[in-house]
């Protein structure tokens, strides 16, 4: 019996890439989104908790917001029954012109 011992060889042609920083790369992008794809939720959920826990405690509630006064409130009452005032006319106009 006769056995052939033969040693194989495979060259690697110099391209214009290295494979090496090629793959390291292509590991680490895919792996930052991995990471922000698996850190997003616990991320907003501590924010979450955060933004609670800031709120002001002293007193219970926080202050209810009240607006800023009666500034230009006469001129929106004003303008409110004039308005109101038409809608009745023409209700009563259209009520009218129906009923015949």
């Amino acid at each position: 019996h006769t056995f052939i011992n033969a040693t194989v060889s495979l060259l690697e042609t110099e391209g214009v890439i290295d494979n090496r920083p090629f793959y390291f790369f292509t590991l680490l992008f895919i792996g930052g989104i991995a990471g922000a794809i698996f850190g997003y939720a616990p991320l907003m959920k501590q924010m979450r908790k955060r933004s609670r826990s800031a709120a002001p405690r002293a007193g219970g509630a926080a202050p209810i917001e009240t607006g800023t006064g009666t500034t230009g409130q006469l001129e929106t009452n004003e303008w409110l029954a004039e308005h109101n005032r038409i809608l009745r006319s023409s209700k009563v106009a259209g009520a009218s012109s129906t009923a015949s």
